[in-house]
Formats: structure tokens, sequence, C-alpha cells
């Protein structure tokens, strides 16, 4: 599998393509311009299965509308997160109001877990709440592709809305007790692995409040 990670958006939001040799392609989180990554499509001659989406949040999803119209890929959100994607004034202060004028277009939503396919991509989708009401994890072979519910060293914040602290820490603590020593693709800053954070995360086993 291909990845392809490019920091995008006022907030540094981190977008990521995931392709494999034959050419079929997902990518997940557009928190900025979809132009860099829409040129990176075009060079590969990939062919864009679908845009998934961690979570609602402005600086993950601003770029949709323009990679859908530029790639007719279809895409995807937690049924939970709808609803913020189709709030202009949600848009958690002022000055990010300023970056969006319109709803996002999405086409699917996800009410459960379980495995999803894209072409011979294959997507396992776990719910992680807390950092909002249906933030999702996305595992693609050794890879977990967690939106903001898992940092180096830390996790996202709880305290906009849709963020709950025991829910996150649940969330956190289930995404490492998976089996194995995975690469975590978080929605900002440097990736990490399972066993990085279960020795230095402060959130692992926390006391939920």
């Amino acid at each position: 599998m291909n990845i392809f990670k490019k920091n995008v958006g006022v907030y540094g939001s981190n977008s990521y393509i995931i392709s494999n040799d034959a050419g079929d392609a997902i990518i997940i989180d557009v928190g900025g311009s979809a132009d860099d990554l829409y040129a990176y499509i075009k060079e590969h001659n990939l062919n864009l299965k679908a845009i998934l989406l961690t979570h609602g949040h402005f600086d993950h999803v601003l770029g949709v509308n323009a990679l859908r119209e530029l790639t007719g890929a279809p895409s995807y959100i937690s049924k939970d997160d709808l609803e913020m994607t189709q709030k202009t004034d949600f848009m958690l202060n002022e000055k990010m109001r300023n970056y969006i004028d319109e709803p996002i277009n999405i086409d699917h939503t996800i009410d459960e877990e379980g495995t999803l396919k894209f072409g011979d991509i294959e997507v396992n989708v776990i719910k992680t709440p807390g950092h909002t009401k249906g933030g999702l994890t996305y595992q693609i072979e050794d890879g977990l592709y967690v939106g903001d519910t898992i940092f180096f060293h830390s996790v996202g914040r709880s305290d906009l809305y849709g963020g709950n602290e025991a829910e996150l820490i649940d969330s956190v603590n289930r995404v490492l007790a998976l089996e194995g020593n995975y690469t975590i693709y978080p929605g900002h800053s440097m990736n990490t692995t399972s066993d990085e954070e279960r020795a230095n995360n402060p959130y692992v086993n926390a006391k939920r409040s």
C-alpha cells in the first residue's frame, strides 16, 4: 500500500491518500485546498474511490466539496457527525467561519462498525467518539488513521461541541488495545505507533472523570 501524507489548511491538518499498485485510492480527511491532493492523484493516475472523514470539524472537511467535484469520488462520514458538516454557523469560532460558506456535500453516512471495500482497498471502521460524537478510526492493513483521537503522547480536545472526555479516554484505550504495533496516522502533526503510545501516552488507562 502506498501512503501520501499532506499537511493542509490553516490549522495544519493531515490528509492521507492511500493507494495500491492497481491505482485504486482513497483519501482520509481534506482539511484545506484540494489542489495539491488532486495534483498527486492525477500525477499517479489514481482512481479515487472514496473520501473518508474521521470527524466533522472544519479543519478536516474544508476541501471535500472541491475534491469531490474534481474526482467524482463519494464522501463518507459518521452519521453522528453529519450535522456538523451541514451547519456553516457551527464552525467552532469566528475565525473558522471565515473559511467555509456552504455545507459539505456528504454522499454516505456510516452508522455501524465493520469493513468497507473500495476496489481492492479494505477499510475497517472503528467508532472512536470523544473528540466529537461521531469520531471514526479507519484501520487499513497495519495503519490506524485516527483523526484527532490520538496524537504523539497526547490526545485531541474534548471540550468542543460533541466532545466528551470519558468517551475520548475510552476510545484511546480501545484503539491501543488492538493487538499488534500499528502505525498511527493522526489528524495533526507526526505519526506515532501503538507501542509508543501504550508506553508514553498519559491517557492510557487514565481515570474517567
